[in-house]
């Protein structure tokens, strides 16, 4: 009978608790960054061909491919399924009893309700995703202008960035913040409403469950929620903006 070797399987022992050990304080214990973007999302329309076409040409201007999000329109969601990720029924039914008995779709602010329900949605998918907690999601609709040298502002500004960050928006409507430097601000919610839009906004990995729980149920267009209820996160907005929308596109929630 074979003799154990006790120093071997100890030596072997120790080098696989060390290996668990690295990759548990790596995905396990939060450290401090400046915001990367490690991944790109674009919630698309699945009509919306045509921008979605327009945004994979401008994928060379951007630092990692792009992956599409399916947009969810609207008009076309059941009320159940609405109501299942925290769209009261309330919210999204007919005044009108008929309209009711017809149907059970959703049949108010629909295009409210759609653009909602993608954003959660897809925070709900990153969520799931087997990443570092610093891992940066990039989110973006698909209308925005992606300048040819996005990468080396990007890459400039970013480092301006406190490495605390949950969020960093890379762009923002009516911009409401203390500057902290020349090319960002510090979050503030203390304006009736401000920080406004969706369009591109940069989400580290380890934030994801308490945005979630901000967004456990609709009572507010996903921007002005966020506004509401980001207060007592880190949040930051690049001023000025290195993503705008394209204001030529007709917008598509108006017709969800």
């Amino acid at each position: 009978m074979a003799k154990i070797r006790r120093p071997q399987i100890f030596i072997t022992a120790l080098f696989i608790a060390i290996a668990v050990g690295t990759v548990a304080i790596y995905y396990l214990i939060p450290r401090s960054s400046r915001p990367t973007i490690d991944d790109i999302w674009v919630v698309n329309l699945d009509k919306a061909t045509d921008r979605l076409d327009a945004m994979m040409e401008k994928q060379r201007f951007l630092p990692k491919p792009i992956q599409r999000w399916p947009a969810t329109l609207g008009r076309e969601e059941s009320r159940d399924s609405a109501a299942a990720d925290g769209v009261d029924p309330v919210i999204t039914k007919s005044s009108d009893k008929e309209t009711m008995k017809r149907t059970n779709k959703v049949t108010r602010i629909g295009g409210e309700v759609g653009c909602w329900l993608s954003h959660k949605r897809l925070l709900k998918h990153l969520n799931t995703l087997n990443v570092g907690p610093d891992f940066g999601h990039l989110i973006c609709e698909d209308d925005i202008v992606v300048p040819t040298d996005f990468i080396s502002k990007w890459n400039t500004t970013r480092q301006h960035v406190p490495c605390d960050w949950d969020v960093v928006y890379i762009g923002a409507g009516g911009p409401l913040g203390d500057r902290i430097n020349e090319s960002v601000l510090r979050w503030k919610s203390e304006a009736k409403l401000a920080n406004l839009g969706t369009w591109c906004y940069l989400v580290r990995h380890r934030a994801l469950p308490k945005i979630l729980e901000k967004m456990r149920y609709m009572f507010a267009p996903v921007d002005v929620q966020y506004y509401r209820t980001f207060g007592d996160l880190k949040v930051y907005i690049m001023e000025p903006s290195l993503l705008k929308p394209n204001e030529s596109y007709e917008s598509t929630t108006d017709r969800h």
